[in-house]
């Protein structure tokens, strides 16, 4: 979980069982650049800042771009954007829309 606001979010997952919950104040941006540490991640899951399109399309890409697989809670009207198209294989795509 790289966006950390206020470390929350992975006391909620320990307490749900997972064990393994890397999420610490680091910049995003720079870890998922750090090949030796994306070799202990699995899988990236996360709610990231809605600033602007720009840091949509910002953590679009470094997810798409880390190979990892990832799950994002975006707005719905993001999958309509040119950008997003760009950047992931829309094949691979799935969206849960709850009730």
């Amino acid at each position: 979980m790289p966006f950390y606001y206020d470390g929350k979010c992975a006391e909620h997952l320990r307490d749900l069982g997972f064990s393994h919950v890397v999420h610490t104040d680091d910049d995003f941006f720079e870890r998922v650049k750090d090949a030796s540490f994306m070799e202990t991640v699995d899988f990236i899951w996360d709610n990231p800042p809605y600033t602007s399109q720009d840091t949509k399309e910002r953590v679009l890409r470094a997810m798409s771009d880390s190979g990892k697989p990832f799950a994002l809670l975006l707005p719905v009207s993001v999958l309509h954007t040119g950008f997003v198209r760009g950047i992931v294989d829309m094949e691979a795509v799935q969206c849960i829309i709850p009730r």
